[in-house]
């Protein structure tokens, strides 16, 4: 039988060097409470398993349910860390780099789902792209249809397991955008080649496909808007392009969801998440944010809130599903902090007890 054609693979990896913008005073570091400070006030959205205020308690007991239920046995072949490792790391990231007080969780309006923006990278953040191009038991080109028929040049029983990790992935994926889609708009904002995010859904995450549509999900591909002069100065100044157009992609993307095309007056920027694995989608973000000054008829400061998430990098499926499945969970939590949040899951691997985890695993 003839082998179906690919898509194109994602072109997102740029490999020149770039330079941190400068950052406003408002962005600086803050002194980091306990969690136990800021949980207090907070009360979770509706869900069909239970309501209620969220406290430390839940939240440590959801963790060892995710890590003790995690099949650590039977990935070892495919991860670097357990599901175990990589929860406690991000539930320290979260201790570390989260609020200061309880007041700060009230609710306002800037933590309406009208207000809110989350915007998603889709290459090694939702999908497990690098892992799946890298294995050299994998052939990138004939592995999707490898997952509808027989091939006696693949380890069956490989194949299998990669199979069940990318279907975890898959249902993993649906919680957090179902989540993120009643907290606010959704947007995924990518490097890759147009269709890619649609092609690799259909590919490899066939559970889900259609999910876009179902959810109302717009996916913006950088690389569509062109902006050739302005990474040509970026490219001179030793910048990194991929950092320019995610960061033009983003600014086009907050604009209109706030209103503000155009010159338009719109909506005050209130309230937007990032979500991604690289430094282009943490820093573009905070550059478009701190960039603007808005005030309203008085003349007051009028905040926006500007949340970044930055992944960890070129994870494996092990470690990708360990990151989602508890940030599905604090979504609302970090929608509703009233302030800047900038959490870096690989910086934690500096702090010597979580990088013990790793060799424990």
């Amino acid at each position: 039988m003839a082998m179906a054609a690919m898509p194109p693979m994602p072109c997102n990896e740029f490999h020149l060097p770039w330079e941190r913008p400068m950052l406003p005073q408002a962005c600086r570091e803050v002194p980091v409470p306990q969690l136990e400070d800021v949980l207090g006030e907070f009360h979770a959205p509706p869900a069909e398993e239970a309501s209620g205020p969220l406290s430390l308690d839940m939240v440590e007991a959801s963790i060892r349910d995710l890590s003790t239920s995690s099949s650590d046995d039977s990935c070892q072949d495919l991860g670097v860390w357990t599901s175990s490792s990589i929860n406690q790391m991000s539930f320290s990231a979260m201790q570390r780099q989260l609020s200061e007080a309880s007041e700060d969780l009230q609710s306002n309006e800037w933590t309406d789902p009208d207000q809110t923006l989350i915007i998603l990278d889709w290459d090694d953040t939702l999908c497990p792209t690098s892992y799946i191009r890298s294995d050299p038991r994998l052939k990138f080109d004939e592995l999707a249809p490898c997952f509808r028929e027989s091939h006696g040049s693949y380890d069956e029983s490989y194949l299998a397991e990669v199979r069940e990790f990318l279907e975890r992935q898959a249902a993993t994926v649906r919680a957090l955008l179902e989540h993120a889609v009643k907290l606010g708009r959704a947007v995924i904002v990518t490097l890759a080649q147009p269709s890619w995010v649609e092609d690799s859904i259909r590919y490899f995450m066939p559970s889900i496909d259609g999910i876009l549509q179902e959810l109302g999900i717009q996916v913006v591909y950088a690389r569509s808007t062109k902006h050739p002069r302005r990474c040509r100065h970026a490219v001179a100044e030793g910048q990194d392009p991929g950092l320019i157009l995610k960061r033009e992609a983003m600014s086009r993307v907050v604009k209109e969801f706030y209103g503000t095309c155009g010159g338009r007056r719109g909506r005050s920027w209130k309230n937007v998440l990032s979500i991604g694995d690289s430094e282009s989608e943490r820093l573009a973000l905070q550059d478009v944010i701190f960039r603007r000054v808005q005030r309203d008829h008085r003349g007051n400061w009028q905040e926006c809130r500007c949340k970044v998430l930055k992944l960890l990098d070129e994870p494996s499926l092990e470690q990708l599903v360990g990151q989602l499945e508890p940030l599905s969970s604090w979504l609302a939590f970090i929608v509703q902090y009233d302030g800047d949040l900038d959490i870096d899951f690989g910086k934690e691997l500096d702090d010597p007890e979580i990088a013990g985890l790793r060799s424990s695993a």
